[in-house]
């Protein structure tokens, strides 16, 4: 954050990291979204609250836990099924990122 070069966007790898660069940020006086984008990764609680709103991922949490619950029920009936599923996930567009800044 520190850097003359440093980059105008950051896609964290959850929501709590990326309040964690809101921090950053802040405490840096960079503004948010003029001088720094930020994505998360989760849509969790307060992602919706922050100001400005987090950008972020949505995940299909019913869905993860009912895949959850089919491979344990699986798993218990001796039958070894897939090991890994791709669900759907939705962005969520709130007010943490802009176009960068050409300057």
């Amino acid at each position: 954050m520190r850097e003359q070069d440093r980059p105008t966007a950051i896609f964290a790898f959850n929501d709590l990291g990326a309040i964690n660069v809101y921090r950053a940020a802040r405490q840096h006086s960079i503004s948010l979204p003029e001088q720094l984008s930020i994505i998360g990764f989760d849509d969790v609680y307060p992602a919706a609250s922050m100001c400005p709103s987090l950008t972020t991922i949505r995940q299909p949490f019913d869905l993860i836990a009912r895949q959850c619950i089919d491979l344990i029920l699986e798993a218990r009936e001796g039958k070894v099924g897939q090991n890994y599923f791709i669900l759907p996930t939705q962005l969520v567009e709130r007010e943490s990122c802009a176009s960068p800044s050409l300057l």
